[in-house]
């Protein structure tokens, strides 16, 4: 949306009794170098003129601009026409750069000041309060005529950055990209499900600074050489810090309309730096960008500071619920929470459809109850086709829903209830995610073949040259080269990994996120595991299969010493399974007995409730202890603490058995139910034995 102005025509008008000239709005400014001499001015009506009436004395008037003087008129006609501008700047008087500084601060011609009407006058007192609350400008000092309009787009360029940093979270890092990308024109959904360029709304004099590498990068040194900034670069990506003495630079002359022009700019910023899934390729700065957005929202809940347009909101509602997805439960609430309180009766049925899609998935989540917007949707719309789709992504995430309760049959009826209107890219985006969802449904159920064809047609819809033009499922290859490859590696297909290494591969050098190389490392260990376990089987393989077995062990061992923050705890689960697993088969019963044990106490954080996984897992725990008692020599104490421990364990197996019911989710975690069954038929041979 191009820079949206609250721009009224104003102009000033200038004369003596009932003869006045008119100037355009751009003209205001250029009146503190040209006027002279006045000590009365008036705002005229609805803030649309103003009017200057010279004083009753005629000796403080210059002679060339006497009432009824042909050289007055003259020298007014050609300063309307933008001459001799400079040449008269000298006959200024301070009493009138004086009112034209306060008339700035008053009536700013730009759409960054409240929408009604303002008169000059005295201001009240702002109540007593920090200067250092970023979160309330009223608290920030004001000078009744300041020297010049502190918010003045025209101040220099060390200024707006200082300004503009000082509003965002000075505990956290701003890289410089996040500034152009918050600058930048971005990619949003039209009504009629197509992809549309949007302008962002910051002013077009902090984007011209902003974008100009030049003068940007003068001002970070600037900043840098005063210590007023921490400048650094990491991995290539350059970010700054605001230091406390740059937070006390940032606060000189800064009033308190000032202080609501920085916030806003700041606000539009941050949150036009979150891309949109699908719509563009998600970046390293991404996730950098949340807390600066969380700390300009701050706990405004209605953000009646900012003074947004209906436009302008339901953007940054959109955007909220795009940035869901960023890391961290907290964030995800306070995303949620702040979309809901930001929607208004009349909010478009697209926009409240979007932000209820978001409040199940978070609600789910945090384990927490998210009420969804209580207001009236705006009339409904008959070409704005972004409503089937956004019935779409709710029936997503009522599958999802679903899913978690191992209802795999109701989840899959909610997806096919759902039928597309259109071939508009927004379409594909769902469809693409409706077939990904079945792939996944049909693998938990045991109908792998099946679940292969819905993988490959989604696949099939990221992969098509039309779509992949102008969409981006960047975020979403993982998850579906995990999910063909654990299809494949259920049926034993040879080269089952052949999509997570690929993908890998392809990651290489790129800003993939460290959960996603995760993900696709702990799905490419269980099918080397497998790949290996099935060789083992055979004499003339021992040799390769050692080899791969010891690339997949390496694999997971470098996945559990991850950050908590950069591994799922699903992909923590999977990889103390495969760990275990490949120590079993090799003999190594204690780090296969630790190995299930950690995997153990994962388990008891998932909400799975058909208990198939924690019996398999305690069931491997019995045979586990079983080998080690056979194949070591224990001290008689030792002995008989693992013992009692088998006991123990045969005891809760015996119980689990009885308490997992039919259906649910027996594939949920893929290549158990493999290695139950392997694990079955060498208890049955030992027995034999």
């Amino acid at each position: 949306m191009p820079y949206e102005s609250n721009f009224r025509s104003a102009s000033i008008v200038v004369g003596h009794g009932q003869k006045y000239l008119t100037y355009s709005p751009k003209e205001v400014i250029n009146l503190r170098r040209i006027t002279s001499g006045f000590s009365h001015i008036s705002q005229g009506p609805q803030c649309q003129s103003y009017r200057v009436r010279p004083m009753s004395s005629c000796s403080l008037i210059p002679s060339w601009e006497k009432p009824k003087s042909v050289d007055r008129r003259q020298a007014i006609l050609s300063l309307q026409k933008k001459r001799g501008i400079r040449q008269m700047a000298h006959c200024a008087t301070p009493a009138a750069r004086e009112f034209i500084n306060s008339l700035t601060l008053t009536h700013t011609f730009i759409d960054d000041t409240p929408r009604h009407s303002q008169s000059f006058r005295a201001t009240a007192p702002a109540p007593k309060a920090s200067v250092h609350d970023k979160t309330n400008p009223a608290v920030l000092p004001r000078t009744s005529f300041p020297s010049r309009s502190s918010h003045d787009f025209l101040c220099d360029d060390t200024d707006k950055l200082l300004r503009l940093s000082y509003f965002l979270a000075s505990s956290y890092h701003v890289p410089v990209d996040m500034l152009r990308s918050g600058t930048a024109p971005r990619c949003r959904w039209s009504k009629e499900g197509n992809v549309v360029c949007r302008q962002s709304s910051v002013h077009p004099h902090l984007v011209s600074f902003i974008n100009d590498q030049t003068r940007l990068g003068d001002a970070i040194d600037k900043l840098t050489e005063k210590r007023y900034i921490e400048y650094t670069t990491t991995d290539g990506l350059k970010m700054y810090k605001l230091l406390p003495n740059g937070s006390s630079k940032a606060l000189d002359g800064l009033d308190q309309e000032s202080a609501s022009y920085w916030k806003r700019q700041a606000l539009l910023v941050s949150y036009h730096a979150i891309p949109w899934k699908y719509l563009e390729p998600s970046t390293s700065i991404s996730v950098m960008v949340t807390p600066h957005l969380q700390h300009v929202i701050g706990n405004d809940e209605s953000l009646h500071c900012f003074d947004l347009s209906a436009e302008v909101r339901e953007d940054l509602i959109l955007t909220l619920v795009e940035a869901v997805r960023m890391p961290k439960i907290p964030w995800k609430v306070f995303a949620v929470e702040k979309a809901v309180a930001l929607c208004r009766d009349g909010q478009s049925a697209y926009a409240i459809a979007r932000v209820n899609e978001v409040t199940s998935l978070v609600g789910r989540l945090a384990k927490k109850t998210i009420l969804p917007p209580n207001v009236a949707p705006g009339p409904t719309d008959p070409c704005d086709l972004r409503v089937n789709a956004a019935a779409g992504l709710v029936a997503v995430q009522k599958c999802l829903d679903e899913m978690q309760r191992e209802k795999l049959p109701d989840a899959e009826e909610t997806l096919t209830r759902w039928e597309s209107q259109a071939t508009q890219p927004m379409t594909q985006v769902v469809l693409f995610r409706k077939s990904l969802l079945l792939g996944q449904i049909e693998r938990q159920k045991g109908d792998f073949e099946a679940a292969e064809r819905s993988l490959r047609s989604a696949s099939k819809t990221a992969d098509e040259p039309s779509t992949g033009k102008i969409l981006h499922f960047d975020e979403d290859r993982p998850a579906l080269a995990c999910s063909l490859s654990d299809a494949r590696r259920e049926q034993l297909s040879e080269g089952a990994e052949t999509h997570v290494r690929q993908l890998l591969e392809g990651l290489e050098g790129t800003t993939g996120t460290a959960r996603s190389r995760a993900q696709l490392q702990a799905s490419l260990a269980e099918c080397l595991y497998a790949k290996g376990h099935e060789k083992m089987g055979r004499q003339d393989t021992l040799n390769e299969a050692s080899s791969v077995l010891y690339k997949a062990d390496e694999l997971c061992q470098s996945l559990l010493n991850l950050d908590p923050g950069d591994i799922s705890r699903f992909d923590q689960l999977r990889s103390w399974l495969t760990h275990a697993k490949i120590s079993f088969i090799k003999g190594d019963y204690i780090e296969a007995e630790s190995g299930f044990k950690e995997a153990l106490n994962l388990i008891t954080r998932f909400d799975m409730t058909n208990g198939y996984v924690t019996m398999v897992i305690v069931r491997s725990m019995a045979v586990t202890l079983k080998r080690s008692l056979d194949a070591s020599s224990l001290d008689p104490t030792s002995r008989s603490k693992r013992l009692k421990l088998l006991q123990q364990s045969e005891q809760q197996w015996s119980m689990m058995k009885g308490l997992v019911r039919p259906g649910g989710t027996r594939f949920w975690m893929p290549g158990l139910q493999k290695w139950e069954e392997w694990l079955c038929s060498t208890e049955v041979l030992r027995g034999r034995l």
